[in-house]
């Protein structure tokens, strides 16, 4: 019974963890798309410095923390070569687009 409950509470954890995984896809697909649509990629690639510094960078950078990463893009956003504005839920996507590189 004990060993049932626990092979039980561990297929939540998976479970749980894949859905997770799975919602993490999801906005790094997203974010992708907005850096697209926002002109992120005109100063910047994933694996080169271009204008700006890689995305890998980035990300190294970061190390994953993506309130510091937002912040950084809230001090550049009107630099004025992008001409839209991000919302929070771009930044956000974009950020963790930017950590799965």
């Amino acid at each position: 019974m004990k060993k049932q409950f626990l092979v039980s509470i561990l297929a939540a954890g998976v479970m749980t963890l894949s859905l997770a995984t799975a919602a993490q896809a999801a906005d790094a697909a997203k974010g992708q798309a907005s850096a697209k649509s926002l002109g992120c990629l005109k100063c910047h690639a994933i694996d080169k410095e271009v204008v700006g510094p890689a995305y890998k960078a980035v990300s190294a950078k970061f190390n994953k923390d993506s309130a510091k990463l937002i912040a950084a893009f809230e001090k550049v956003e009107d630099h004025g070569k992008v001409k839209k504005k991000a919302s929070k839920e771009d930044l956000e996507n974009i950020a963790a687009w930017i950590f799965t590189l």
